[in-house]
């Protein structure tokens, strides 16, 4: 009894240090040199010792990745893997519980329109990534329609829609969608399964994470996400998962382009970010100080 009172005491104090991760990170981020990352980075992920990242739409097919210890030393040098499948709008990308796959979320969808959403999924074995074994996972939201896109109203040539998507995870069988909600500044949870072919995403929950979503990575029980405000403020936030309750935002203290990328990094138990280059502002990658 009392070695199962600890265990349980042990558990919530491990959860702990995750939440309070989360809320420090808003203070404790630093940029470090990072050369040659992708310009618009759109994602992150770790398998192994390797960190991967891609570039948003209208860039080469590639995967870029550098070495996870060379990150924190700051002399980490990316280098790009092309593959077939073309990059119409990547927002995203991830890998599952058993590292077997990398994923590349192909759904970013701005005006409301594509009828081509999908997931790419791709073998790799160690960090060897199987290029001519390509998977599409392809789906359509249940609650979609033109005629829904063409009622919702126009900003700056932009239809306020809640169709749009920049992150995903995967869990057991299945690849859960979050969504980037235009017209309501929510974020609508979709699910579909983790197999080849045409599927229809059901729609199992919904949160308001109070900023626009575009990366997210879960950690336990919980789902981490960063994202921004439309007045650019930038935050990482947080929700149980599979409740979608107990939201959390924090402001981050740094006002980069756009952060688009958050990852877990299991061994060193800590978050890495990742932002985009726009104007005057240069891609980065940040860890915790």
């Amino acid at each position: 009894m009392k070695l199962s009172i600890k265990l349980y005491l042990l558990s919530l104090a491990l959860l702990s240090f995750n939440i309070i991760n989360a809320q420090q990170l808003a203070t404790k981020l630093k940029e470090v040199n990072s050369h040659g990352i992708p310009k618009e980075t759109s994602g992150l992920c770790i398998i192994n010792s390797t960190l991967f990242s891609i570039n948003d739409s209208g860039n080469p097919s590639e995967i870029w990745s550098t070495n996870i210890d060379s990150v924190y030393a700051g002399t980490s040098v990316w280098r790009p893997f092309k593959i077939s499948a073309k990059n119409i709008d990547w927002e995203a990308i991830e890998t599952d519980e058993l590292k077997s796959h990398i994923y590349i979320g192909d759904f970013g969808n701005n005006k409301g329109k594509r009828q081509d959403l999908k997931v790419i999924k791709i073998p790799i074995n160690g960090n060897i990534i199987q290029k001519d074994s390509l998977i599409n996972i392809e789906f359509s939201y249940e609650d979609y329609s033109l005629e829904k896109i063409e009622k919702c109203i126009s900003v700056k040539g932009r239809k306020m829609h809640n169709f749009d998507c920049e992150a995903f995870w995967i869990a057991d069988s299945s690849i859960y969608l979050f969504t980037k909600n235009w017209e309501n500044r929510e974020c609508n949870v979709y699910q579909i399964p983790n197999i080849g072919g045409k599927h229809i995403a059901k729609k199992v929950g919904q949160f308001d994470p109070g900023m626009l979503i575009t990366d997210c990575v879960k950690v336990d029980e919980t789902l981490y996400y960063c994202g921004y405000t439309i007045t650019g403020n930038q935050f990482i936030g947080s929700v149980k998962w599979g409740s979608w309750e107990n939201c959390t935002r924090k402001k981050l203290n740094i006002r980069p382009a756009q952060f688009e990328g958050i990852t877990w990094d299991e061994i060193r138990q800590d978050f890495i970010l990742s932002s985009e280059s726009r104007k005057s502002q240069k891609e980065s990658l940040f860890i915790r100080n």
